[in-house]
């Protein structure tokens, strides 16, 4: 079995490091930058380990403190982000009266691991981790060319209610469930 556990400051740069390849997605955030964007990055990254509105799990590989695994959230209200958000261009009727959601930031499985079932591991987690905050709704999103991405979320019964670009001219699925 994979064992999943709360990330903490160890696991920092692991982060740092994954979440700059942007592995998965059209638009990487990988090549050049400078050392106040890379500062910036850090605190960022750093922030998931220490607010109480945001979290990350690893998965680690039997046996080893070696992530395979990553799930990185955070509390959002739907409400109060901006309005060029994808979240304020799906229905409004979706998300509970006080607009609080938690949202799926970075998921990501080493590709020696997948197809074995630990991205579902990771949002099961997630998905206590939301009732245990007392967090109705998850919202996460992938580019529409991700198929196993749209079909785990389809099979952990996620709704698709948004389909388009947002930012980059990139097709995106996003996809919402009511726990």
């Amino acid at each position: 079995m994979f064992p999943i556990r709360q990330a903490n400051v160890e696991d920092l740069p692991f982060i740092i490091r994954i979440d700059l390849e942007d592995e998965g997605t059209t638009a990487s955030m990988a090549g050049n930058k400078s050392a106040e964007e890379l500062d910036e990055h850090r605190k960022s990254m750093a922030s998931f380990l220490a607010s109480a509105e945001k979290g990350a799990f690893l998965c680690d590989a039997p046996f080893s403190h070696h992530p395979i695994g990553l799930m990185m959230f955070r509390i959002r209200n739907r409400d109060l982000v901006p309005e060029y958000s994808i979240l304020r261009q799906i229905d409004r009727s979706l998300f509970p009266d006080q607009g609080q959601l938690v949202e799926v930031f970075r998921l990501w499985v080493d590709r020696n691991y997948r197809k074995r079932g630990i991205a579902t591991l990771l949002k099961r987690r997630l998905e206590q981790e939301a009732k245990r905050r007392g967090v109705p709704v998850i919202y996460s999103y992938t580019e529409a060319a991700n198929i196993a991405v749209i079909q785990m979320n389809q099979k952990l019964e996620y709704n698709e209610v948004w389909r388009g670009p947002i930012w980059d001219g990139v097709v995106r699925v996003a996809f919402v469930k009511h726990l």
